[in-house]
């Protein structure tokens, strides 16, 4: 098997990176993690502040792109068009925007139409080729998201090229700003990527990547592994195994040692936890969370069962879905909302956790 670790990063997708962060309001101490080759707070926030600067969470066309839509039983983060877009082909071997737009066109040219859509997750859908008639949008009918989000992402891949290019245009003078700003911590992070080179020398790297990537069918075992150090959220380690390439890239958080899990969530609850929690002390919203639990309903069924207040009820729709609490399913073309069953489940462990760190669930 052959490993390769780049020493450049790419430049794409830590540039947007930001651009979610600012538009979805993350503080920058979520993007960031300790560990001796992260960017540290301060630095984090005069490198977001420098590469942003001119540009407004309000902003419409980066709204369309980078607005965080919520996945249906996914706790961690929230998917938005431009990762989609972006993360259609893993382009982490790239480090100059210009180099990883054409190598995403290429893929998408390459890519057998029509597709079959497998799944979704906050880096992007999941396809394989398709063996039949499929239908597009029926596919993505199937995702576990909004159906306004299933009409957008309809919407950008009909005109994938098109709207690749608008993101080109979006990003490309940021990444410039952002390039010189990240050089210190990519010089920085040598002795990382020495590490993980030297780990995968080693026995155990097989059966660590193997474990990591999924795959437990002889057939299936890749003939090369690639690894791309990230440096903005860097707790993240986002992957992907290219079947016809026998293929498995990596876009690892710089602050994961070799042969480790990435870091895990702090033990201290963060400021949208508490609200999530404070959310959930109110026994009315209970009552509608478990009457949601198994079949999505919309305000006015639940005030009709009920009882409650129209105000009041969208007030607090609206207030459980911004926290991920609920996931929103359309009906006959109306909105109704679903308990996000998982989200509640992990903000419970996060809670015990707070209170004994060595807490298992």
């Amino acid at each position: 098997m052959n490993f390769i670790v780049k020493d450049n990063p790419c430049l794409l997708l830590e540039t947007a990176e930001l651009v979610y962060a600012l538009v979805n309001d993350i503080a920058t101490e979520k993007m960031t993690c300790d560990g001796p080759y992260a960017i540290a707070v301060s630095e984090l926030e005069t490198i977001r502040q420098t590469v942003c600067a001119g540009l407004s969470s309000a902003d419409e066309e980066l709204r369309f792109y980078f607005h965080g839509v919520a996945i249906e039983g996914e706790a961690e983060r929230k998917s938005c068009l431009a990762f989609c877009i972006l993360n259609f082909d893993m382009i982490i071997g790239y480090y100059e925007i210009r180099d990883a737009i054409q190598a995403l066109k290429s893929e998408w040219r390459r890519q057998t139409k029509p597709f079959w859509v497998t799944g979704i997750s906050p880096f992007g859908i999941c396809c394989s080729d398709a063996v039949g008639f499929t239908s597009f949008a029926a596919e993505m009918d199937k995702l576990p998201v909004p159906q306004l989000y299933k009409s957008q992402l309809v919407e950008v891949f009909v005109a994938f090229e098109q709207h690749l290019d608008r993101l080109e245009t979006l990003l490309s003078p940021l990444a410039e700003r952002l390039k010189p700003l990240l050089e210190p911590w990519v010089t920085q992070a040598a002795p990382r990527r020495e590490e993980w080179r030297r780990f995968f020398l080693t026995e155990k790297a097989v059966p660590f990547m193997l474990n990591k990537s999924g795959i437990d069918k002889t057939e299936d075992i890749p003939e090369q592994i690639i690894l791309s150090m990230r440096y903005i959220s860097p707790g993240y380690v986002p992957l992907r195994y290219k079947y016809a390439e026998k293929q498995v890239l990596y876009h690892m958080g710089v602050v994961v040692p070799p042969g480790s899990d990435a870091p895990q969530d702090k033990a201290v609850l963060e400021k949208d936890e508490y609200t999530a929690l404070r959310l959930l002390s109110n026994p009315d919203r209970i009552t509608m969370l478990n009457a949601m639990l198994h079949e999505p309903m919309s305000g006015p069924a639940l005030m009709q069962k009920y009882g409650f207040h129209s105000g009041s009820v969208f007030r607090d729709l609206n207030s459980l879905y911004n926290a991920g609490l609920l996931s929103i399913c359309v009906q006959d073309g109306k909105n109704t909302y679903r308990t996000n069953f998982p989200v509640i489940q992990k903000l419970a462990t996060r809670m015990l956790q707070a209170i004994d760190p060595d807490y298992k669930p």
